[in-house]
This record gives structure tokens, sequence and C-alpha cells, in this order.
């Protein structure tokens, strides 16, 4: 899965715009500002809006925008109801290449329980060569106490290890990255929140892929993209990826 995730990520260093989706026009101009800056990967997400409303919003919004990737994260939906609802998404033609999901209904770290098969049946279904992102040590979560247990379990199921500072706006610990890229094998590490212009510096010798929101909006305004922070982060990706 690592082959399949690196024909997706071919840098050593990707970035995704977040987006949180509000319209139609604000959507399509934020994406416009991340394409316009070589950040060609998106990830839309409703927060004032409904699951059905970014449903319609993000099939416009792909007939805009054929080429680029775009990830979908339908809050409050549960992993049964976003997959159904991509799988309805693709009857219409509307490509979305991935999915991330905040209710998946699974609990692995118990070695007694393990409901992944099912819900992996549930994908494939969709006929997805999918790439599963599960979070180890994630914001809001309880304290992980044994990493390399933690990993070791994760491990057997995921394709790209997950996970953030303590909270959003705040870094990850470097030395807790560190730990995660050692036990995690040759598996990807995505960290997806807490992530600026400046600590992607450090954090791009652990990880593979940033998820970022905050550091790349206008101050104040989470619902859209600074056009200049946006440009520096690029800059910074792009001094990290040689070129």
């Amino acid at each position: 899965m690592t082959t399949k995730f690196r024909e997706s990520f071919p840098d050593k260093v990707s970035v995704l715009a977040v987006i949180h989706a509000d319209s139609l026009e604000q959507t399509i101009t934020n994406v416009k500002i991340a394409v316009e800056n070589n950040l060609h990967w998106v990830f839309l997400i409703n927060h004032n809006i409904s699951w059905f409303e970014l449903v319609d919003i993000f099939e416009k919004t792909r007939g805009e925008f054929e080429k680029i990737w775009m990830w979908i994260n339908l809050l409050w939906h549960n992993l049964y109801g976003t997959v159904n609802e991509v799988g309805f998404m693709q009857m219409r033609w509307c490509r979305v290449d991935w999915i991330w999901v905040d209710n998946p209904e699974i609990k692995w770290i118990n070695p007694g329980y393990n409901n992944q098969d099912i819900n992996k049946k549930r994908i494939d279904y969709l006929e997805w060569e999918w790439i599963l992102f599960w979070w180890v040590a994630f914001k809001y979560q309880p304290p992980v106490e044994n990493l390399e247990f933690a990993c070791a379990q994760w491990r057997k199921y995921l394709d790209v290890t997950t996970t953030s500072g303590p909270g959003t706006w705040e870094a990850v610990d470097i030395e807790k990255l560190r730990k995660i890229r050692e036990f995690s094998g040759d598996h990807p590490v995505w960290i997806a929140s807490g992530t600026n212009d400046k600590n992607i510096i450090d954090s791009s010798e652990f990880a593979d892929i940033f998820l970022v929101s905050t550091h790349l909006n206008k101050q104040w305004d989470f619902l859209n993209l600074d056009p200049e922070k946006v440009k520096r982060m690029n800059w910074v990706v792009e001094k990290l990826n040689g070129r």
C-alpha cells in the first residue's frame, strides 16, 4: 500500500489545504487559491452547512476542477453513511478521491474486538483501491502511554499513520513524531493538525503528508484561505522537495 500512496503523493512532502465549505462561490474561490499556488490536493469539510449541502458543493466544484485530488469529510456521518453517500456520488459520475470519517466505529486497540473486516467490505463495493488513514495519539484523545504497542496494533490494519499536536493550532511534539515514525515501519506518516510554514521544516524529517487549515487561513477567518500564506507554504514545500 506504500506504493499506492506514493502514486498519489510522489513528493517527499505534500500539503493538503483544508477548505471549510460554506457556499459554492466561496468554495470555488478557495480551491482556485490552492491550485494557483500549486497545492493540488484539497480537503472539503462542512461545519456551518449540512452534509448534503456539502455533497452538492463538492459535485459542482469537481465539475470546475476535474484533475485535482479532492477529499470529502461529511461531518456527523459515520463510515456506513459516508460510504453509501460517496457511492451515490460516484454513480452521478462525481469522482471522490478520498474520504475522511470522524466516526468510523472501529475499535482496534482492543485485540478482542475488531470489526475492521466488516467496514472494509462496506468500502470494497465501491471498487476502490482504498488507503486507510488512522489516527494515533491524536488531538483531544487520551494520552497514549505506549506508542510502540499502539502503532503495532494499528499497523495491522491501517495504511497511513495519522497524528497531530495536542490541539488545534498546536504543533506536534517532535519526539512523539520521531517515535511514531520509528514504530510505523514502512507506513507513511501524516500530520493532520498544527502545521505551519515554519514547523513543517522539522516535522518533514519524520512525516510525509500534512493537512493544513488554520495556518493557511486568513486571521480569525476559518472559511477563507489567505493567498499569501498559501504561497509561502508552497514555497517552503518546494524547497523541502528540492525544487
